[in-house]
């Protein structure tokens, strides 16, 4: 048992442990101009998003809060990068960092009553599902735009060295018998770069060739349909392959025979792990993220609405932008299901990015923050 409910914390961890964001958008995007046709740029963004339990508690492992009933994900997209746009090309060198994970009700539950110290209802069979990505890469990207007075195209292609990498699954069922002991089973298959939920070091990179390579294609689209109107579609990783050479593999059974007893006297359960560990090669997508935004000039004003799509997560937003000054507008946007505030200040130099769910940031499940400094000649 403990060894599920533990990939289920570091998997959560791992989704949020980086700067707590969710929804960076990069700020001139909803503005009414097109990109410049030469500019140099320096940026960091991150969104990340949980369905499962406040960031706050994850982050500092203080499950203090009851899961949702409809738990199933959280993931964590951060990137940090510069890109010089030059005759319409660009080269965008860039680090990232993307988690993924996707789990159930059951799962989260059974981890909640283990972290807490709680009794598990007894007539409850728990069914264990759970599913990490881990992601870490420094690449390159290497774009062509092209623009005219109603349309604008930017499309990137990407190469990425793979610094680390983790692609887990379990499932298994989890039960309390008779005698009020949990009993529980679940299959284990987990490819990684080094230290898997075992702890299986690579040690000196003798054991498997972590090495790995990936590639993408990102898409920008826009389209002045009036003076007025403006539609515009940003696909993030439309495409994405990601390989790696030769990785640590781990594949087996996982059983709670080995019982032991807390000092609160709850029984609990360390893991028994029968199955193979060796290498091989493996290959994993990312999941794509979809922005599509339209907007309607009124004078200085703008009115906005966006469908953000982003690990099979439909987020929806409302909203208006307004010119403070040249080239400077400020934007606010409604998440209209979760009611979180985005506000973007957009200005000639430097546009930033924050949003925030609830103001008592303990009980935040979405936070965000962005920001570009470029200069266009």
């Amino acid at each position: 048992m403990m060894l599920k409910l533990n990939i289920f914390k570091y998997s959560l961890l791992a989704s949020v442990g980086l700067p707590m964001c969710v929804a960076a958008v990069h700020a001139s995007e909803s503005s009414q101009q097109f990109s410049p046709p030469s500019q140099v740029s320096m940026y960091f963004k991150s969104e990340s998003y949980s369905h499962i339990l406040p960031i706050k508690q994850l982050v500092e492992d203080e499950w203090h809060t009851k899961p949702k009933d409809d738990a199933d994900l959280a993931f964590s997209q951060n990137e940090l990068g510069s890109e010089i746009l030059i005759n319409n090309w660009s080269i965008n060198p860039a680090y990232r960092v993307d988690y993924f994970v996707r789990t159930n009700p059951d799962t989260a539950a059974a981890f909640y009553a283990d972290r807490t110290d709680l009794p598990f209802e007894k007539t409850q069979t728990y069914n264990l599902s759970l599913a990490l990505r881990e992601n870490r890469a420094k690449g390159l990207r290497l774009g062509y735009q092209w623009q005219n007075e109603h349309f604008f195209s930017h499309i990137k292609l990407g190469y990425w060295a793979v610094v680390g990498a983790r692609d887990s699954r379990l499932n298994g069922t989890l039960t309390e018998n008779s005698a009020g002991e949990l009993q529980g089973t679940g299959q284990l298959t987990e490819h990684y770069t080094d230290n898997n939920f075992l702890k299986r070091p690579n040690v000196k990179g003798e054991r498997w060739n972590d090495s790995g390579t990936g590639y993408t294609v990102d898409i920008a689209l826009a389209w002045r349909v009036t003076s007025a109107l403006l539609l515009r579609l940003d696909a993030q990783d439309l495409y994405s392959r990601f390989s790696l050479d030769d990785a640590g593999l781990s594949d087996g059974l996982v059983d709670t025979d080995n019982q032991y007893t807390r000092a609160s006297g709850i029984t609990g359960f360390k893991p028994l792990y029968s199955g193979i560990e060796t290498s091989a090669s493996h290959d994993y997508q990312l999941p794509k993220r979809v922005k599509l935004d339209a907007a309607y000039q009124f004078d200085k004003v703008a009115m906005h609405t966006q469908l953000r799509y982003i690990a099979s997560q439909a987020f929806y937003l409302l909203g208006a932008s307004v010119s403070l000054a040249e080239e400077s507008r400020l934007t606010l946007l409604i998440d209209i299901e979760r009611a979180t505030p985005h506000l973007i200040l957009d200005t000639k130099w430097l546009d930033v990015t924050l949003a925030l769910d609830k103001l008592a940031t303990k009980s935040a499940y979405q936070f965000a923050l962005g920001a570009t400094f470029s200069y266009s000649f």
